[in-house]
Protein backbone atom coordinates (compact mmCIF):
# COMPACT_ATOMS: atom_id res chain seq x y z
CA UNK A 1 0.00 0.00 0.00
CA UNK A 2 1.71 3.72 -1.13
CA UNK A 3 1.81 6.19 1.76
CA UNK A 4 -0.49 9.59 1.12
CA UNK A 5 1.75 11.94 0.10
CA UNK A 6 1.74 15.11 2.47
CA UNK A 7 -0.17 17.05 -0.29
CA UNK A 8 -3.17 14.24 -0.24
CA UNK A 9 -3.04 14.38 3.76
CA UNK A 10 -3.39 18.14 3.77
CA UNK A 11 -6.34 17.83 1.32
CA UNK A 12 -8.23 15.21 3.07
CA UNK A 13 -7.78 17.35 6.63
CA UNK A 14 -9.21 20.73 5.01
CA UNK A 15 -12.09 18.86 3.56
CA UNK A 16 -12.94 17.52 7.20
CA UNK A 17 -13.06 21.20 8.53
CA UNK A 18 -15.44 21.85 6.17
CA UNK A 19 -18.83 21.97 7.62
CA UNK A 20 -21.10 19.61 5.81
CA UNK A 21 -24.52 20.97 4.03
CA UNK A 22 -26.18 17.61 3.32
CA UNK A 23 -27.58 16.44 0.53
CA UNK A 24 -30.42 19.11 0.48
CA UNK A 25 -28.18 21.78 0.76
CA UNK A 26 -29.26 23.20 4.37
CA UNK A 27 -27.93 26.21 5.55
CA UNK A 28 -25.00 26.13 8.08
CA UNK A 29 -25.61 28.25 11.03
CA UNK A 30 -22.86 31.11 11.63
CA UNK A 31 -21.69 31.04 15.22
CA UNK A 32 -22.89 34.09 16.05
CA UNK A 33 -26.15 34.05 14.28
CA UNK A 34 -29.05 34.45 16.49
CA UNK A 35 -32.19 31.09 15.74
CA UNK A 36 -35.57 32.24 16.81
CA UNK A 37 -37.89 29.28 17.99
CA UNK A 38 -41.75 31.03 18.24
CA UNK A 39 -44.14 29.70 15.71
CA UNK A 40 -47.72 30.92 17.06
CA UNK A 41 -50.34 28.43 15.08
CA UNK A 42 -54.76 28.25 15.45
CA UNK A 43 -56.54 24.92 14.57
CA UNK A 44 -59.67 25.05 12.15
CA UNK A 45 -61.61 26.43 15.15
CA UNK A 46 -61.71 30.51 16.15
CA UNK A 47 -59.44 31.49 18.38
CA UNK A 48 -61.81 34.70 20.12
CA UNK A 49 -60.21 38.28 20.88
CA UNK A 50 -60.85 39.99 23.83
CA UNK A 51 -60.05 43.19 23.72
CA UNK A 52 -60.14 46.23 26.59
CA UNK A 53 -59.91 49.47 26.12
CA UNK A 54 -58.83 51.74 28.86
CA UNK A 55 -56.89 54.49 30.30
CA UNK A 56 -54.63 55.54 33.29
CA UNK A 57 -56.66 58.83 33.70
CA UNK A 58 -60.01 56.82 34.25
CA UNK A 59 -61.41 56.09 37.86
CA UNK A 60 -63.81 53.21 36.84
CA UNK A 61 -60.60 51.56 34.18
CA UNK A 62 -58.40 49.50 37.05
CA UNK A 63 -60.78 46.64 38.05
CA UNK A 64 -61.11 45.88 34.72
CA UNK A 65 -57.59 46.08 33.86
CA UNK A 66 -57.22 43.84 37.21
CA UNK A 67 -59.94 41.28 35.26
CA UNK A 68 -57.76 41.05 31.86
CA UNK A 69 -54.28 41.09 34.11
CA UNK A 70 -55.99 38.07 35.90
CA UNK A 71 -55.66 36.52 32.42
CA UNK A 72 -52.73 35.27 32.80
CA UNK A 73 -53.13 32.08 35.03
CA UNK A 74 -56.21 31.34 32.79
CA UNK A 75 -55.81 27.38 31.59
CA UNK A 76 -57.34 28.69 28.27
CA UNK A 77 -54.87 31.44 27.69
CA UNK A 78 -53.55 31.57 23.83
CA UNK A 79 -55.58 28.52 23.35
CA UNK A 80 -59.10 29.58 23.45
CA UNK A 81 -58.94 33.53 23.37
CA UNK A 82 -56.37 36.31 23.01
CA UNK A 83 -56.58 38.99 25.54
CA UNK A 84 -55.31 42.77 24.68
CA UNK A 85 -55.88 46.14 26.38
CA UNK A 86 -55.62 49.25 24.40
CA UNK A 87 -55.11 52.79 26.11
CA UNK A 88 -56.79 55.64 24.49
CA UNK A 89 -55.81 59.18 24.57
CA UNK A 90 -59.24 61.18 25.33
CA UNK A 91 -58.51 61.10 28.70
CA UNK A 92 -54.66 62.33 28.70
CA UNK A 93 -56.12 66.45 29.22
CA UNK A 94 -57.69 65.82 32.49
CA UNK A 95 -54.43 65.87 34.36
CA UNK A 96 -52.72 62.70 33.72
CA UNK A 97 -51.41 61.91 30.20
CA UNK A 98 -51.36 58.35 29.96
CA UNK A 99 -47.95 56.96 28.75
CA UNK A 100 -49.50 53.82 26.60
CA UNK A 101 -51.93 56.11 25.47
CA UNK A 102 -52.25 56.49 21.33
CA UNK A 103 -54.69 57.83 19.07
CA UNK A 104 -54.41 54.84 16.69
CA UNK A 105 -55.89 52.86 19.64
CA UNK A 106 -58.71 55.69 19.92
CA UNK A 107 -59.19 55.51 16.06
CA UNK A 108 -59.69 51.44 16.52
CA UNK A 109 -62.44 52.04 18.94
CA UNK A 110 -64.20 54.91 17.11
CA UNK A 111 -64.61 52.50 14.35
CA UNK A 112 -65.62 49.79 16.45
CA UNK A 113 -68.21 51.99 17.66
CA UNK A 114 -69.49 53.30 14.20
CA UNK A 115 -69.78 49.18 13.48
CA UNK A 116 -71.59 49.07 15.94
CA UNK A 117 -73.72 51.94 15.46
CA UNK A 118 -73.49 54.07 18.45
CA UNK A 119 -70.55 56.76 17.94
CA UNK A 120 -70.24 56.59 21.46
CA UNK A 121 -66.81 55.44 23.04
CA UNK A 122 -65.80 55.23 26.69
CA UNK A 123 -63.80 53.60 28.77
CA UNK A 124 -63.44 50.45 30.39
CA UNK A 125 -65.19 49.48 26.98
CA UNK A 126 -64.99 45.45 26.08
CA UNK A 127 -65.15 43.91 22.33
CA UNK A 128 -65.09 40.33 22.49
CA UNK A 129 -64.76 39.43 18.86
CA UNK A 130 -65.63 42.52 17.31
CA UNK A 131 -68.77 43.35 19.27
CA UNK A 132 -69.52 45.12 22.05
CA UNK A 133 -69.53 42.88 25.65
CA UNK A 134 -70.53 44.32 29.13
CA UNK A 135 -70.56 40.53 30.32
CA UNK A 136 -67.26 39.48 32.84
CA UNK A 137 -69.07 37.23 34.30
CA UNK A 138 -70.16 35.15 31.28
CA UNK A 139 -66.34 34.87 30.36
CA UNK A 140 -65.42 31.48 31.15
CA UNK A 141 -68.48 30.15 29.72
CA UNK A 142 -68.28 32.42 26.12
CA UNK A 143 -64.96 31.23 25.62
CA UNK A 144 -65.27 27.56 25.97
CA UNK A 145 -68.47 28.28 23.32
CA UNK A 146 -67.62 27.75 19.41
CA UNK A 147 -68.02 30.53 17.49
CA UNK A 148 -70.80 30.98 15.29
CA UNK A 149 -68.75 31.33 12.44
CA UNK A 150 -67.60 27.92 12.35
CA UNK A 151 -63.99 27.02 11.08
CA UNK A 152 -62.76 30.88 9.63
CA UNK A 153 -59.32 28.29 9.16
CA UNK A 154 -55.80 27.95 10.34
CA UNK A 155 -53.94 30.74 10.89
CA UNK A 156 -49.90 30.77 11.26
CA UNK A 157 -47.49 33.35 12.00
CA UNK A 158 -43.60 32.40 12.64
CA UNK A 159 -41.01 34.36 13.67
CA UNK A 160 -38.08 35.23 11.26
CA UNK A 161 -36.23 37.82 13.04
CA UNK A 162 -36.64 40.27 16.16
CA UNK A 163 -39.92 42.05 15.26
CA UNK A 164 -40.14 40.56 11.79
CA UNK A 165 -42.99 37.56 11.11
CA UNK A 166 -44.21 35.13 7.85
CA UNK A 167 -47.87 34.93 8.00
CA UNK A 168 -50.17 32.37 6.40
CA UNK A 169 -53.66 32.11 6.59
CA UNK A 170 -55.65 28.64 5.59
CA UNK A 171 -59.04 30.91 5.45
CA UNK A 172 -62.24 28.80 4.43
CA UNK A 173 -63.79 32.12 3.06
CA UNK A 174 -64.42 34.35 -0.04
CA UNK A 175 -61.06 33.14 -2.01
CA UNK A 176 -61.25 36.20 -4.59
CA UNK A 177 -60.73 38.70 -1.50
CA UNK A 178 -57.57 39.47 0.05
CA UNK A 179 -57.35 39.75 4.17
CA UNK A 180 -55.68 42.26 6.73
CA UNK A 181 -53.86 41.14 9.33
CA UNK A 182 -53.15 43.38 12.30
CA UNK A 183 -50.12 42.56 15.03
CA UNK A 184 -49.22 43.90 17.98
CA UNK A 185 -46.43 43.80 20.91
CA UNK A 186 -48.02 43.20 24.04
CA UNK A 187 -46.33 44.40 27.60
CA UNK A 188 -46.50 42.71 30.74
CA UNK A 189 -45.66 43.66 34.30
CA UNK A 190 -45.82 47.05 34.14
CA UNK A 191 -46.28 49.47 36.59
CA UNK A 192 -47.64 53.17 36.86
CA UNK A 193 -47.20 55.19 40.22
CA UNK A 194 -50.07 58.03 38.63
CA UNK A 195 -49.40 61.20 40.44
CA UNK A 196 -52.40 63.46 38.80
CA UNK A 197 -55.76 62.98 37.68
CA UNK A 198 -58.71 60.82 38.81
CA UNK A 199 -56.39 57.97 39.56
CA UNK A 200 -53.45 60.45 41.73
CA UNK A 201 -51.99 58.14 43.85
CA UNK A 202 -52.36 54.87 42.80
CA UNK A 203 -50.07 52.78 41.51
CA UNK A 204 -51.61 50.87 38.07
CA UNK A 205 -50.55 47.21 37.30
CA UNK A 206 -51.11 45.74 33.89
CA UNK A 207 -51.17 43.00 31.21
CA UNK A 208 -51.17 42.52 28.05
CA UNK A 209 -50.97 46.35 27.23
CA UNK A 210 -49.87 47.24 23.21
CA UNK A 211 -47.27 49.29 23.21
CA UNK A 212 -46.86 49.00 19.23
CA UNK A 213 -49.33 47.72 16.18
CA UNK A 214 -49.03 47.57 12.31
CA UNK A 215 -50.83 45.76 9.55
CA UNK A 216 -50.40 43.90 6.37
CA UNK A 217 -52.48 42.73 3.35
CA UNK A 218 -52.58 38.93 2.83
CA UNK A 219 -52.72 37.89 -0.84
CA UNK A 220 -53.46 34.59 -1.92
CA UNK A 221 -50.50 32.34 -2.78
CA UNK A 222 -52.25 28.82 -3.91
CA UNK A 223 -54.27 27.87 -0.78
CA UNK A 224 -53.45 29.83 1.55
CA UNK A 225 -53.37 34.33 2.33
CA UNK A 226 -49.20 35.29 3.06
CA UNK A 227 -47.87 38.25 3.91
CA UNK A 228 -44.54 39.43 5.83
CA UNK A 229 -45.21 41.77 9.08
CA UNK A 230 -42.66 44.01 11.12
CA UNK A 231 -43.78 45.12 14.27
CA UNK A 232 -42.32 48.30 15.22
CA UNK A 233 -40.16 48.50 18.29
CA UNK A 234 -41.78 49.33 21.96
CA UNK A 235 -39.91 52.82 22.91
CA UNK A 236 -39.04 53.02 26.65
CA UNK A 237 -40.51 50.42 27.70
CA UNK A 238 -40.48 49.25 31.56
CA UNK A 239 -42.22 45.89 30.96
CA UNK A 240 -41.10 42.52 32.58
CA UNK A 241 -41.80 40.44 29.69
CA UNK A 242 -43.35 40.74 26.28
CA UNK A 243 -46.23 38.69 24.13
CA UNK A 244 -47.45 39.40 20.84
CA UNK A 245 -50.70 38.93 19.24
CA UNK A 246 -52.48 38.62 15.57
CA UNK A 247 -55.69 38.57 13.94
CA UNK A 248 -56.80 38.61 10.58
CA UNK A 249 -60.15 40.35 9.08
CA UNK A 250 -61.87 40.81 6.08
CA UNK A 251 -60.94 44.24 4.23
CA UNK A 252 -64.68 45.81 4.93
CA UNK A 253 -64.90 44.64 8.51
CA UNK A 254 -63.64 45.35 11.86
CA UNK A 255 -64.70 42.12 13.10
CA UNK A 256 -61.62 39.44 13.85
CA UNK A 257 -62.66 36.22 12.34
CA UNK A 258 -59.63 34.41 13.54
CA UNK A 259 -56.53 35.02 16.13
CA UNK A 260 -53.49 33.71 17.65
CA UNK A 261 -51.10 34.68 20.17
CA UNK A 262 -48.35 33.61 23.13
CA UNK A 263 -45.49 34.71 24.84
CA UNK A 264 -42.18 35.68 22.84
CA UNK A 265 -38.41 36.06 23.78
CA UNK A 266 -37.98 39.69 23.48
CA UNK A 267 -36.02 42.61 25.03
CA UNK A 268 -36.21 46.03 22.89
CA UNK A 269 -32.61 47.62 22.31
CA UNK A 270 -31.75 50.41 24.76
Amino acid sequence: MKNLGLTTCALLISMLAIPWAGAEGNKVQKPNEKTYDETYVTGEHQIHLVELFSSEGCSSCPPAESWVASLKGHPALWQKFVPIEFHVDYWNQLGWVDPFSNGLFTKRQREYASEWGTYRIYTPGFAFNGAEWRGLQTFNVKVTQKSPDGKPGRLKVIRKKELEFEVRFAAHGDKKEDYILHGVVLGNGLETKVPAGENEGRTLKHEFVVLTMEKVVLKRKGQEWVGNLTLPSPENSRARSYSVAFWARKPDSMKPIQAVGGPIAYRPTP
